[in-house]
């Protein structure tokens, strides 16, 4: 049997992409996000870099027994609800905004299907 064989430049790229999936993993487990708060006519409004997922805004698809005066929710992770990049990176609620980052809701499944298809695509291409 032959033996398959990346280029340079192809290694580059999926050693490039692991990267770049890892980091978005890592920061969504780990909860590492710088958070950038601002207020503009009394609108608290948060800007997250990588991820929201220390602090998960309120939104209508978690089920929580929050009073609708609280915004925030002490979460859980929530896997199975959104799908890495089909989801919403800006929420608006009533006294408060927020950009919920790079990799919101980047979990394991995200991780293995993109894995999968940094790997899947170039060995494909080879074996075609």
């Amino acid at each position: 049997m032959r033996k398959i064989r990346f280029t340079k430049t192809e290694k580059r790229v999926i050693i490039i992409l692991m990267s770049i999936n890892l980091f978005a993993l890592t920061v969504n487990y780990f909860g590492l996000s710088p958070k950038i708060k601002d207020y503009e006519n009394n609108v608290l409004i948060e800007y997250f870099i990588f991820t929201d997922a220390k602090e998960k805004p309120y939104h209508t698809q978690f089920k929580t027994n929050i009073t609708p005066h609280s915004s925030r929710v002490n979460y859980k992770y929530h896997h199975g609800k959104e799908f890495y990049p089909f989801l919403d990176f800006y929420v608006d609620l009533r006294d408060e905004e927020k950009f919920r980052g790079l990799f919101p809701s980047f979990d394991h499944t995200e991780f293995l299907v993109y894995s999968s298809l940094i790997f899947g695509i170039p060995l494909i291409r080879k074996i075609w």
